[in-house]
């Protein structure tokens, strides 16, 4: 393996536009929001300790073909993500690539969302009411890129105003997070133009400082990490939604966490376990996260928390209700769960780190870097657990019935 095999590996992903490497973060930040049918947006809410993190379906251009990098999404007007949001419409919005092309998008195949050349972005800003004079062109862009959204009834367009935004954390590497200005977001190629092999040449818009990191350091633990020949366990029927919350859960490389963070709120990317590997399900939550990472330090400060997964990025979106539409249709599916990530007690530790490094024997690389702890959301400090698997609306789901759940269906179902 060379120093620099971080930037040598391929970087075009089928049925995805080039994607930039990580010494472009402004183009890579656009690349993703881009080519991402869904992200989570974290907002206060009403109750549940004040904050919750929900699937929305975006779009950014006029189809899959164009991007102008402003976030639109619909959402069902009296829903609860629509209450908060017109009370309160700060937020952060964030995106990972290894919901891409079933987790093979370059850098992240063989590997898990959490690992840093596996990118993330998250968005700091306001999310409003499209205003009236650009209500045609935010139906224009979420119906062309996503036709079922013509059919769903008693929706409002709304957007990320760019004039909103404050800030954009982008880890698409090692050596720490990326912080691009909004102009550069928005002046950034949206994919990549041109190769030079395996690297994109697309200079003008590189980040000078994301040079440096690039050392013998920060060798890519993806090329040292075989890919997991893991298939999708049989999807349960959406008639039982505890079956179904156990096997989004155990199936799901990753869930974004909502926590809160300083006077807001932050979606961060953790890879998950529940078990010893992928045949094995326990339905308890396990992460790893590095003591200097942000959510770490906001969650040891407080541990109120809601988990987050949708099982859109299973089998490349082709999971049950999922295929042909997007994330935010309700049939789909997405679970949250709410309660407190905490440090692992002590004598759990051993037995945590085991899950964790069967399911991802990235991470037995991971502390050869850094301080990574893990946490876990402990079934007595669950709040509640919410599935949302058709049109009829949440079902919530007791952790007792949960836990005691079939974590797949034994044979192909109907949902």
């Amino acid at each position: 393996m060379t120093p620099f095999s971080l930037l040598l590996l391929p970087v075009v992903a089928l049925g995805l536009h080039p994607r930039p490497d990580s010494l472009h973060s402004s183009s890579f930040a656009r690349w993703l929001v881009h080519e991402s049918d869904y992200a989570t947006l974290s907002h206060f809410h009403s109750g549940d300790d004040g904050l919750l993190g929900s699937v929305i379906s975006i779009s950014d251009g006029n189809g899959y073909e164009d991007s102008t990098g402003i976030v639109y999404t619909y959402l069902e007007v009296g829903g609860t993500t629509y209450n908060d949001i017109v009370k309160n419409g700060k937020v952060t919005v964030t995106w990972s690539e290894f919901a891409l092309d079933d987790g093979k998008s370059s850098s992240c195949k063989g590997s898990t969302a959490e690992d840093p050349p596996c990118g993330r972005f998250t968005m700091f800003g306001e999310l409003t009411k499209v205003p009236e004079d650009g209500q045609a062109t935010a139906l224009k862009y979420l119906f062309a890129r996503h036709p079922v959204m013509k059919s769903w009834k008693n929706y409002e367009a709304f957007w990320i105003d760019p004039a909103s935004i404050t800030d954009f954390f982008i880890i698409a590497h090692y050596g720490g997070a990326a912080n691009p200005k909004v102009k550069d977001y928005f002046a950034a190629n949206w994919y990549c133009h041109k190769h030079i092999g395996h690297l994109c040449v697309d200079l003008a818009d590189a980040e000078p400082l994301a040079l440096v990191a690039a050392g013998p350091q920060q060798q890519s633990a993806v090329s040292m990490t075989p890919a997991l020949a893991v298939g999708v366990y049989p999807r349960p029927a959406s008639s039982n939604p505890a079956a179904l919350a156990r096997w989004i859960v155990h199936e799901s490389d990753f869930a974004v966490t909502t926590h809160h963070h300083g006077d807001g709120v932050f979606g961060g990317v953790m890879s998950i376990s529940d078990g010893a590997g992928y045949e094995d399900s326990k339905g308890v939550i396990y992460t790893f996260l590095p003591t200097m990472d942000t959510s770490y330090i906001d969650c040891v400060a407080n541990p109120h928390v809601t988990m987050t997964f949708s099982a859109f990025p299973l089998d490349n979106g082709k999971s049950g209700a999922c295929s042909g539409t997007t994330a935010a249709n309700p049939a789909c599916g997405s679970v949250t769960i709410y309660g407190q990530l905490t440090i692992v007690p002590k004598d759990g530790k051993k037995l945590a780190e085991r899950y964790l490094t069967e399911r991802h024997s990235v991470m037995k690389m991971w502390t050869l870097a850094h301080s990574f702890v893990p946490f876990w959301m402990d079934p007595a400090n669950i709040k509640r657990i919410v599935v949302r698997n058709s049109a009829d609306g949440d079902v919530e789901v007791s952790v007792k019935d949960y836990l005691a759940a079939n974590w797949h269906a034994e044979t192909l179902v109907s949902v």
